[in-house]
């Protein structure tokens, strides 16, 4: 008879949740917090994308030319946890944004390669 063993992980670091993510936002005080959720939503088809960067714990989409490979050719970032992806986004956000209008800022740092992206965060009904 084979013993199974149970390694007892708390569930948050697994699985993501709209409220979940909303409160880790939060919690980790980014600037902006609506916007940056609407970004999650908008990247990962609201946690529910199947082929995108949410399969890297990647919920912004974050992309280099250094990440592309096998399995990953549009180069997302890969992350530990969401939880992690999260912090980076603080500490991308600190890095570049200092104050006015956020929608204007991703627009100058190329944020999305859309022309409509920030046009689309804007009409996102609020979920959470």
């Amino acid at each position: 008879m084979k013993t199974l063993i149970l390694l007892l992980l708390p569930l948050s670091i697994y699985s993501q949740t709209i409220d979940s993510v909303w409160a880790e936002i939060n919690k980790q005080r980014i600037k902006k917090p609506d916007i940056v959720m609407r970004q999650a939503m908008l990247e990962t088809m609201w946690l529910k994308c199947k082929d995108c960067s949410l399969r890297f714990n990647n919920i912004f989409g974050f992309r280099h030319k250094t990440a592309i490979k096998e399995g990953n050719p549009q180069g997302y970032l890969e992350f530990e946890t969401w939880q992690d992806c999260i912090y980076y986004y603080k500490s991308w956000q600190e890095e570049k944004y200092d104050s006015g209008c956020y929608y204007a800022f991703l627009e100058e740092v190329g944020y999305a390669e859309s022309q409509k992206y920030c046009e689309t965060l804007k009409v996102l009904k609020r979920r959470w």
